[in-house]
């Protein structure tokens, strides 16, 4: 130990203070848990000093004689205790002793694995190819040979016998299922021939017949169409008819009860006139009567005569879809004057602001069938809870294109109606007036006869307006 020399001088110059310092240095090592220096250069044997760390199990003592050479000669000075624990010692032994335990069950677990392993090369792994090949044999793999994978032996062993005798089996069952198949497989090919042909009358009738049924379903749907079609038109000339009557009965009985009153007017002065009781006076109110009468009749008449007018034309033309330039405005103009009537309990005010100069190459009828439908439309739907409305029409040319926009005031519709408004039979107003065609028949007419498209925009509380293009015929 290199501190007993050091401890030997300290005690032997009397220095406590350095022998305290040097045991405490000691008493820092690994394991040292206590130390005692003792001075028996006299015999008091003095203890110096004595320090310790606790107390811990596996104690072990170790004492030391420290010396002196003083003038050639080694004095005992002084006695060095020391007591040493043992516990790391034996946790590294235990510690150590685990490692090997653990080494050696891998090492012989690993030689294990590997002579499994090579057991398994040589034999096992042949074994089950065997096996998997032997529950694999079917009538349609019986060319197939067991071929195992291994380096072929000097000697054939009892493996190579093992796979002969499979591949010879196999052999066999194949000799023996093509004694008997060539007549199964010739009465096989006549029954599904036959089946096949008996399969394919059986669709060629059915086919025969059920194109047959949809050709007259075809023709069914394509009259079915045109009833509902001609119906609508028919439902709504037949409005505009009532409508054009009831606002006839007006302008033409004000006429009739002018021209009676105009009779007796003319009747009476007559007799006057006759009787020579006539006077100035009588002419006068005369005269002035009949001029009142004639100007009413002749304004209720012309009412009447525009009327009539109006619904002439626009009956004529909706069933006649002839192809003539008109003027857009007019066209409009002349439908609306044949609708008021009917729009008129609701106060429903419609607005032409199409240019007064636009003329397009078209159908004109058509296009009455359309304000028809939407005006309809807006009146049964858009003013259902509205005592008035207000709907307008713009108009303008671009390029041989039309593009017309026709909006309402009114309740507008929601998303989920908006989607369906141009399904045929789809109507929110099933057993109250609507047949779910007019808006179908919109567009079918806007798309098939005008070759345009129509697009609507709506919310709900916002109105709907509908944008229409369609392009000029010229």
């Amino acid at each position: 130990m290199s501190y007993k020399s050091s401890i030997a001088r300290s005690i032997w110059d009397i220095d406590p203070e350095q022998v305290k310092n040097i045991g405490e240095g000691i008493l820092s090592l690994p394991n040292v848990e206590y130390i005692e220096i003792r001075d028996i250069s006299n015999a008091a044997n003095k203890q110096v000093i004595q320090l310790s760390t606790g107390t811990s199990e596996n104690l072990t003592t170790k004492d030391f004689t420290l010396k002196i050479e003083e003038d050639g000669e080694l004095l005992d000075v002084g006695k060095l205790s020391l007591k040493i624990t043992l516990s790391p010692l034996y946790s590294d032994l235990y510690d150590k002793l685990l490692f090997i335990l653990t080494f050696q069950t891998i090492k012989a677990f690993s030689v294990s694995i590997l002579i499994f392993a090579i057991f398994h090369y040589l034999v096992t792994q042949h074994l089950i190819t065997m096996a998997s090949f032997s529950q694999n044999i079917k009538p349609s793999n019986l060319d197939q040979e067991l071929v195992l994978n291994r380096n072929q032996p000097s000697v054939k062993d009892e493996l190579d016998e093992m796979s002969n005798a499979l591949n010879s089996t196999k052999l066999s069952l194949k000799k023996m299922l093509e004694s008997n198949s060539n007549s199964m497989q010739l009465q096989h090919s006549l029954e599904k021939e036959r089946a096949q042909k008996e399969l394919q009358t059986k669709y060629n009738l059915q086919t025969e017949q059920r194109n047959i049924e949809l050709a007259k379903l075809v023709e069914e749907l394509k009259n079915t169409q045109e009833q509902l079609v001609n119906s609508e038109k028919m439902a709504a000339l037949g409005n505009m008819v009532q409508g054009i009557s009831h606002e006839l009965n007006t302008p033409i009985g004000i006429s009739i009860t002018g021209s009676s009153h105009l009779k007796n007017q003319t009747t009476n002065l007559s007799k006057k006139y006759k009787n020579g009781t006539m006077t100035k006076a009588d002419l006068e109110l005369f005269f002035h009567e009949s001029e009142n009468l004639s100007r009413s009749i002749d304004i209720s008449l012309q009412k009447a005569s525009s009327l009539i007018q109006s619904f002439k034309l626009v009956s004529v033309e909706q069933h006649q879809d002839s192809l003539s330039e008109f003027n857009v405005h007019k066209n409009f103009e002349d439908i609306v004057y044949s609708l008021l009537p009917s729009l008129s309990h609701k106060n429903i005010q419609i607005i032409n602001n199409i240019p007064k100069d636009i003329q397009i190459l078209s159908y004109p009828g058509i296009f009455y069938q359309i304000y028809t439908n939407l005006i309809n439309n807006a009146q049964l739907h858009g003013f259902q809870d509205q005592q008035q409305g207000l709907i307008t029409l713009d108009a303008k040319l671009e390029a041989g294109t039309l593009s017309l926009i026709f909006k309402d005031d009114g309740k507008g519709m929601s998303e989920d109606v908006k989607q369906k408004l141009f399904d045929p039979f789809f109507t929110t107003k099933r057993g109250s007036g609507g047949t779910g065609l007019g808006m179908n028949i919109v567009m079918n007419l806007i798309t098939e006869k005008l070759l345009g498209q129509v697009n609507v925009e709506t919310e709900v509380g916002a109105g709907t307006c509908f944008y229409i293009q369609v392009k000029d015929q010229t």
